[in-house]
C-alpha cells in the first residue's frame, strides 16, 4: 500500500490536484496584517540598536495609517478579527497592536491613533504598572553602554569597546537570558550578573504606564487590551502546560481586579518560535480567549486561519513604513 501511495503521488495527476488544493485551501495570498508595535517616539541614536528598533516616530505612524487608508485598508479592531474572516472575501484588512505596556503607548501612540480614529490594541504585562517589570533588555544595554567588557558568572566574556561589539554582545547575552529557569528569573538573573550590581526593575516608573494610565486609556471605545502574562516570561522554556496556563491567567486576573474587565485576545511574550509553540498554542486554545498571536510570521493568509492561537503578526518598523511609503 506504501508503494502504492509512492507511485501515485508522483503521476501529474496527482501533482495537478495538489496545485489545485493549494489554491483553494491553502491559498497564499494576503488576506491582511496584524501589525506589531511596541514603542512609539524617538529614536535614541546613543543606543543600542536592539531596543531603538522597537521605537517607532509618532510621524511615521502617522503616515503609514494614512497611506493604508488612501489604499481602502480596513483598520479593524483586533477581537473582530474572526468576524471580518468569516464574512469578508475581499477587503484586505490591518490591525494595530503594541505589546507590553509602555508610557509612549499612552502618551505619544494614543494621540495618533485618537486623530486619526483607529482602533488599536496593547497586550498588557501586568507587571509593567505593577512596577515591577523585570526590564533586563534595559538594564543590560545600560550595563553594556558603561563597559567595555562583560564578564558573566558563567564564565563567559563579551567585549563591548565598540558599538558593533556592544550590539552583537547584547544579542549573545539575551540568548543566555531567554533560556534561564523563567520561574526564578530574578534571581537567575542576579547569579549570572553576580559582577554588577543591578536592580532589575529601576526603570519601570520612567517606561512603564501606571495603572492610572490604563485606566483612564480604556475608556475610549477605539482602545482594546489584550493579555501577555503578568511577568513577561519566555513560555516555551517553563516547565509544564500548567505554569502556562498559570502564567497567561495570573496577568488577566490582576488586570480584571484592577480594571474589571477581563481580556478576550492575547500575545505570547517575545513571540518567535523559541518562546512558543505547539503546547502553548494548546493551552491558549483551552482558555477564554477569541485568538492568540506571534510576533512574526507576517502577513495573515488563509492557511493561517486554521489556528487563531497562532496568528502571525508583522513587526511594524521605521525601515518597514520607509519601504511601504516608497513603494507603494
Amino acid at each position: 500500500m506504501g508503494k502504492l501511495k509512492n507511485i501515485i503521488k508522483k503521476t501529474a495527476l496527482y501533482k495537478l490536484y495538489r496545485k489545485i488544493h493549494t489554491f483553494l485551501f491553502d491559498n497564499p495570498t494576503e488576506l491582511g496584517t496584524i501589525y506589531m508595535l511596541h514603542r512609539v517616539d524617538t529614536k535614541d541614536e546613543q543606543k543600542l540598536s536592539a531596543n531603538e528598533n522597537m521605537k517607532v516616530s509618532p510621524e511615521l505612524l502617522e503616515a503609514f495609517i494614512n497611506r493604508l487608508k488612501e489604499q481602502g485598508v480596513k483598520i479593524i479592531p483586533l477581537g473582530l478579527l474572526p468576524e471580518f474572516l468569516k464574512k469578508n472575501k475581499k477587503d484586505r484588512f490591518a490591525v494595530f497592536t503594541m505589546d507590553d505596556g509602555y508610557k509612549d503607548n499612552f502618551t505619544k501612540a494614543f494621540p495618533v491613533f485618537k486623530k486619526e480614529n483607529i482602533p488599536f490594541t496593547i497586550f498588557l504585562t501586568t507587571s509593567f504598572p505593577d512596577y515591577k517589570a523585570n526590564l533586563w533588555w534595559y538594564e543590560l544595554e545600560d550595563l553594556l553602554l558603561k563597559n567595555d567588557c562583560i564578564k558573566l558568572a558563567n564564565g563567559n566574556e563579551y567585549l563591548a569597546q565598540t558599538k558593533e561589539e556592544k550590539e552583537k554582545a547584547f544579542l549573545d547575552i539575551r540568548e543566555e537570558i531567554l533560556k534561564l529557569d523563567q520561574l526564578r528569573l530574578s534571581d537567575e538573573l542576579n547569579r549570572l550578573f553576580s559582577n554588577y550590581k543591578i536592580d532589575w526593575t529601576s526603570q519601570c516608573k520612567n517606561l512603564c504606564m501606571s495603572w492610572d494610565d490604563v485606566n483612564s486609556i480604556i475608556k475610549d471605545e477605539l482602545v482594546t487590551i489584550g493579555g501577555h502574562t503578568e511577568h513577561h516570561y519566555n513560555l516555551k522554556q517553563l516547565p509544564v502546560s500548567e505554569d502556562v496556563r498559570h502564567e497567561v491567567m495570573a496577568g488577566c486576573e490582576i488586570y480584571q481586579e484592577k480594571t474589571g474587565l477581563f481580556p478576550d485576545v492575547f500575545a505570547y511574550p517575545f513571540g518567535s518560535p523559541e518562546e512558543c509553540a505547539q503546547r502553548e498554542f494548546s493551552v491558549l486554545a483551552s482558555m477564554p480567549f477569541k485568538l492568540a498571536v506571534q510576533a512574526w510570521g507576517g502577513a495573515v493568509r488563509k492557511k493561517n486561519i486554521k489556528n487563531m492561537y497562532s496568528l502571525p503578526r508583522e513587526f511594524l518598523s521605521e525601515d518597514y513604513i520607509k519601504k511601504y511609503l516608497e513603494s507603494r
